[in-house]
């Protein structure tokens, strides 16, 4: 099926094709060899931030580079993604009912400490990734990628304004196959160590996760990040039939009823928020459909640091329709009193 790219993706930049990756990573992620992450870095006024063509934070090592930092008042100090690693990455899954009536099950996922260009277990290619803009108001950076298959497509869009300590990245998927696919989840995990400490503290709600902490020296203010997920264009989780996906519609003035048509589909959800622990290597079970064995149920305190994720139930996708989620990764000063002091 030929679909217009252009129709359902972001703009895209030039493609970044690096191919001399040197340096190797502290491994401590299980079979990680990662190397020097390529990308960019973007500066604000309170948040430096460093954006890969894989689709998240992280570019250079986890010991020398740019990630997630906050206040970057305090240079270097203030990195808080993760401790020697880039602790931030995606995943997909996704279902296919073959023409004999069996299922197949793909999943696709990547962190920069697993390597970049990504290894094979990855199951993804990098497609393009560069600078959309990038001047005194915003950082706008875009990065695609697709599936081995060639039936997915990802396009990462990180909206950074700088006046913020916040980075909002909306992630668009869209199915480019003859097929419909089903039971397709996206999620994105996230492992803050703020300022390098790896023993903060995690608090969570059903849609966002929050990593509270300071230097292990306490010469470092103390200060809380945070990840959560938005859907958009919904009404109890179904979108809007008249934008082409269908849910809810007015008929002849008495109010909201459920549209039958066979254009409407389910908008994405949020799954839910977990916490995964340390399994040995602080590494979320990204080939693995659901959260895996080291789940934290949601609002109970826990004692170990370990990745946030967040889970977006996307449904159906049929081809040619894509569908979109909001992540926003923010940091805050926290006062002593454990409430905001500001950004």
């Amino acid at each position: 099926m030929a679909l217009a790219m252009g129709a359902l993706l972001p703009a895209l930049a030039v493609a970044q094709t690096p191919s001399q990756l040197g340096g190797v990573g502290r491994g401590r992620v299980a079979n990680s060899p990662a190397a020097e992450i390529p990308g960019v870095t973007c500066s604000g006024k309170s948040l430096d931030i460093g954006l890969n063509p894989g689709g998240g934070f992280g570019v250079g090592s986890g010991l020398v580079g740019v990630g997630f930092r906050f206040p970057n008042s305090l240079g270097d100090k203030a990195e808080s993604l993760a401790y020697a690693f880039w602790g931030e990455g995606w995943k997909l899954s996704y279902k296919e009912r073959m023409k004999d009536g069996t299922v197949v099950d793909t999943t696709a996922f990547w962190q920069p400490e697993f390597g970049y260009p990504p290894p094979a277990r990855s199951n993804f290619e990098p497609v393009s990734a560069g600078l959309i803009r990038d001047d005194d108001q915003a950082c706008v950076y875009s990065a695609v990628v697709r599936t081995k298959d060639h039936k997915v497509y990802l396009a990462f869009n990180f909206d950074f304004q700088k006046e913020f300590p916040s980075v909002v990245l909306t992630t668009t998927v869209a199915s480019v196959g003859w097929a419909k696919l089903f039971d397709v989840i996206y999620a994105r995990a996230v492992d803050y160590d703020v300022h390098q400490n790896t023993l903060n503290d995690w608090s969570s709600n059903d849609s966002a996760a929050f990593a509270t902490g300071n230097s292990v020296t306490g010469d470092t203010p103390l200060v809380t990040l945070s990840v959560a997920g938005f859907v958009e264009d919904q009404v109890d989780g179904l979108t809007d039939c008249s934008r082409g996906h269908g849910g809810w519609k007015d008929v002849l003035g008495s109010g909201y009823h459920r549209e039958s048509s066979a254009k409407c589909d389910t908008g994405p959800r949020i799954l839910l928020v977990d916490e995964d622990t340390f399994d040995g290597f602080a590494d979320p079970d990204y080939d693995q459909r659901g959260p895996g064995n080291s789940v934290v149920k949601n609002r109970v305190p826990h004692t170990s640091d370990g990745f946030a994720s967040i889970h977006y139930l996307l449904g159906e996708l049929q081809p040619g329709r894509p569908k979109s989620v909001v992540t926003v990764y923010s940091g805050a000063l926290t006062a002593p009193t454990g409430g905001p002091s500001g950004d």
